[in-house]
């Protein structure tokens, strides 16, 4: 596989992740049970980091 196949599957991923953070986030503000929105704050921010990550290795191939 060429750098640019692989950035446009990691540019994919990125976006799917982008849109189970904001999944996460509509449930977060839509629970009342604060240890269910305690879990989904808690896996949310391990999702944002992956993301973060995964943006960062997407800048550096180019």
């Amino acid at each position: 596989m060429n750098n640019e196949t692989i950035v446009e599957e990691l540019n994919t991923i990125l976006r799917g992740t982008y849109m189970g953070i904001r999944s996460m986030e509509h449930y977060i503000q839509r629970t009342d049970d604060l240890s269910v929105k305690s879990t989904f704050q808690s896996m949310q921010q391990e999702v944002k980091q992956n993301a973060q990550a995964l943006a960062e290795r997407i800048q550096n191939l180019g």
